[in-house]
């Protein structure tokens, strides 16, 4: 009996060192289905923006609907972005801004949103407050405020 052992046992630990590689691959099956539904999402939408775009029976409506959505792209992008950044903080997004990555303070604090409250350094918060408390809100003149109906 003991050489049906001698063989089953070396078979069984071997199998169970496989065991990893299996589970490993099919995490990574699916971060790339994930991935791939992603890249046909970010398709979808760039569809529909060229759609908008090619609109011509109200000149300059089909370029509003087409400059939301690129917002909505563009913030999806930038959260994305954080989530993938190993070490994201306060630091890696003044970074960002200042070579370029992020160009307005828009930007800028949609990353900022994506920082856990610890990695606000204390003090930082009412200088945060006062650059970014309002960037959400568009300029008067911009083609997309409400306040420009209200100004008008």
């Amino acid at each position: 009996m003991s050489g049906a052992a001698d063989i089953w046992v070396p078979l069984l630990v071997a199998a169970l060192g496989l065991l990893p590689y299996f589970l490993e691959r099919r995490r990574r099956r699916r971060l790339e289905d994930d991935q791939r539904r992603r890249v046909w999402a970010e398709i979808s939408k760039v569809r529909g923006l060229m759609s908008d775009i090619e609109k011509d029976s109200s000149p300059g409506a089909g370029a509003l609907q087409a400059a939301g959505k690129l917002s909505n792209t563009l913030r999806d992008l930038i959260h994305e972005a954080c989530k993938m950044e190993p070490k994201l903080s306060l630091a890696t997004v003044r970074k960002w801004r200042a070579t370029g990555r992020l160009a307005s303070d828009w930007q800028e604090h949609l990353a900022l949103q994506m920082l856990h409250a610890e990695e606000v350094p204390r003090g930082d918060e009412d200088g945060l407050m006062r650059t970014y408390g309002n960037a959400d809100e568009l300029p008067a003149e911009h083609p997309m405020s409400a306040r420009r109906d209200v100004q008008s």
